[in-house]
């Protein structure tokens, strides 16, 4: 049952690296549509240039404000891997580890963005 448990939160971790990994890509797709939409309204000249400019630097600006990152956003882990929760939970209790050791995940975050060979969790 350790085995399935450990399967099971190695699974998370790559499908949060997924997921954070897509979510990163879209925001840079997002970044170089507006970058080609700028080009093309000041190539066009006129007043919509200024108007775009300024929508983009408000975006940007809630951007950094808000952190600029998906980071703190959580999400829910799924209902399968909710099942293993019981068992993890006898598990950490048993060696002392408190809930859902921050560490411990961590760790298996590390060693899933080595394995992946990326140099942060939102890496492409």
């Amino acid at each position: 049952m350790a085995k399935k448990a450990a399967r099971a939160t190695k699974q998370a971790a790559r499908e949060t690296v997924k997921a954070m990994a897509k979510a990163a890509a879209a925001s840079a797709k997002t970044a170089v549509a507006a970058t080609k939409t700028f080009i093309a309204a000041l190539s066009a000249g006129g007043w919509v240039a200024p108007l775009i400019l300024i929508v983009i630097l408000i975006f940007g600006a809630v951007f950094h404000m808000t952190g600029g990152d998906n980071l703190s956003t959580v999400n829910p882990v799924s209902a399968q891997v909710e099942t293993y929760r019981p068992v993890i939970q006898k598990y950490a209790d048993q060696h002392g580890i408190g809930e859902y050791s921050i560490a411990c995940g961590v760790q298996v975050l590390k060693a899933e963005l080595t394995e992946a060979e990326a140099e942060s969790p939102i890496d492409m």
